[in-house]
């Protein structure tokens, strides 16, 4: 009888292991999952898109950005003072301002990193902490100029409303 005891005992212990590093099991593979990312509900925004749309082409990474009614005369160049590849976006409207038209990364700048590629000064992914869009091997993202490219008060309204613009088109980068 006392054997049977330590039989059951031993059996619901063993049982309780079992279910202990089962549902330790499934937590972990819940956690570890593959989730969807952003790049799915981008795709989805950007296949109900005017097929009018103009779009800002930059041929040498093989992408293009949708461009809204502030932007719809955006260029870019290569004049950044960036370590992390990256073009500055510039705007035909504010060509008339030098600092706007000629300045490294005056208005806005997109930039091209690998998906996994960590931003030393946050020690973060810059998938994790940027608004961008995933293509193949690269995440691409848009900032905008912490300064002013222009000293006239009028065009400040037009600079806040280009670089607002340009932060919103992160969400339309795709592949062309």
């Amino acid at each position: 009888m006392e054997k049977h005891k330590r039989n059951i005992r031993l059996g619901i212990l063993q049982l309780v292991t079992l279910l202990l590093f089962a549902s330790g099991a499934i937590y972990y593979v819940a956690d570890h999952w593959p989730k969807k990312t952003e790049k799915a509900s981008v795709t989805s925004q950007t296949k109900s898109v005017d097929p009018n749309a103009k779009y800002l082409i930059i041929p040498e990474w093989n992408i293009k950005i949708i461009l809204s009614k502030p932007i719809e005369d955006a260029y870019y160049d290569t004049k950044t003072d960036s370590e992390i590849e990256s073009r500055s976006l510039r705007s035909a409207s504010l060509s008339n301002e030098p600092g706007c038209a000629k300045d490294p990364q005056s208005i806005a700048t997109i930039f091209k990193v690998k998906n996994d590629a960590v931003d030393i000064q946050l020690n973060k992914k810059y998938r994790g902490t940027q608004e961008g869009v995933t293509i193949g091997p690269n995440f691409y993202f848009i900032q905008t100029s912490q300064f002013s490219c222009t000293p006239k008060p009028e065009k400040a309204e037009l600079l806040q409303s280009i670089r607002s613009a340009f932060r919103d088109a992160a969400k339309t980068i795709q592949s062309r």
